[in-house]
């Protein structure tokens, strides 16, 4: 069906038009911290990407989002949720030389449905030159995400495509931990460099673990990220299970690129 302008749902200049009623379904199939970390324009919009996915594997469209802190366009990403979810869809970023500012991951119910995956991430180009992101970059992006999903392209052999930058020489500490109120959180803290989230999500995904949400922020080039944690049967893990979480993270935040 085309819009007022002729465009179609495929265009991602479309704009379909979300009643009152449905985005408040929308905001009651998101998870509680939710509506709490997006004004009502990001919600609107969020709503218009999620009912554009029809029956596709992967939806990709960039949209609004908080401030990241640095320049860098949001992208919101829709698919069904699964384990590994989060590292595939960063080795696809990865890949495509851009670096992840922020990120917000969701995973919203579906009566009858598998659960869906709303995942925002604020991204940049890497390199001296950082021209802004274009629509027509977004296609190259979904059709790696496609692949992963899909099995036909293993996450492994774009690893070597999270491009590398010059660091400072005088690195802050890093920092990897559980919360002391919230077992399941685990926390990394660290100088920020291109293709940190997926040495962090791949680390999780081998340890054979979900991730339940994820908050990514990066401040003058230090990295503050939350990962809430489960074994992959949905149970919590034990003390000696967290501490080796920690030394895997740790390894892979540190390992030379």
């Amino acid at each position: 069906m085309a819009g007022p302008d002729g465009s179609t749902q495929n265009d991602p200049g479309f704009r379909l038009e979300v009643p009152e009623d449905s985005v408040g379904w929308f905001i009651s199939s998101m998870p509680d911290p939710y509506p709490e970390e997006h004004v009502e324009e990001e919600v609107r919009a969020h709503a218009e990407i999620v009912s554009r996915r029809g029956s596709s594997l992967v939806h990709l469209e960039p949209c609004p989002g908080p401030d990241a802190g640095e320049e860098g366009v949001w992208l919101c990403v829709v698919t069904d949720d699964r384990p590994g979810l989060l590292s595939l869809l960063s080795a696809a970023i990865a890949a495509h030389s851009l670096d992840v500012l922020s990120a917000a991951v969701y995973t919203r119910s579906r009566p009858g449905l598998p659960d869906e995956a709303v995942d925002l991430f604020s991204v940049r180009r890497l390199g001296p030159v950082r021209d802004a992101l274009d629509v027509s970059d977004l296609a190259p992006i979904k059709k790696t995400m496609i692949a992963l999903l899909r099995g036909e392209l293993p996450v492994e052999r774009l690893e070597r495509h999270a491009a590398d930058t010059s660091r400072p020489s005088k690195r802050p500490e890093t920092a990897i931990y559980f919360h002391s109120t919230e077992p399941d959180l685990l926390l990394v803290e660290t100088q920020d460099h291109p293709g940190l989230l997926l040495d962090i999500t791949l680390t999780i995904f081998r340890e054979r673990l979900s991730i339940i949400r994820s908050h990514i922020t990066t401040i003058a080039g230090v990295a503050r990220d939350e990962f809430q944690l489960a074994e992959i049967d949905g149970s919590e893990l034990s003390e000696p299970r967290r501490m080796a979480i920690i030394e895997k993270v740790r390894d892979a935040v540190g390992k030379p690129r």
